[in-house]
């Protein structure tokens, strides 16, 4: 099962990457609007939380 969860959560890292380089680029085109901030700023939000948490190892009990 954790080699399950594991592919799982590659999978979802890559889709919240691919869509953060997706708005990342909106915004360097210059198309720019609330909703394409809002969205990169909730992905980056994610990031930091992750690597915060992995960082100090703090179990998913914790993280809540």
């Amino acid at each position: 099962m954790r080699k399950f969860t594991i592919a799982l959560d590659k999978d979802i890292n890559k889709q919240y990457n691919d869509a953060a380089i997706y708005y990342q680029k909106s915004i360097d085109e210059g198309e720019i609007n609330l909703e394409t901030f809002l969205n990169l700023s909730f992905l980056y939000w994610n990031f930091q939380d992750f690597g915060f948490f992995s960082y100090y190892k703090i179990s998913e009990e914790l993280r809540n």
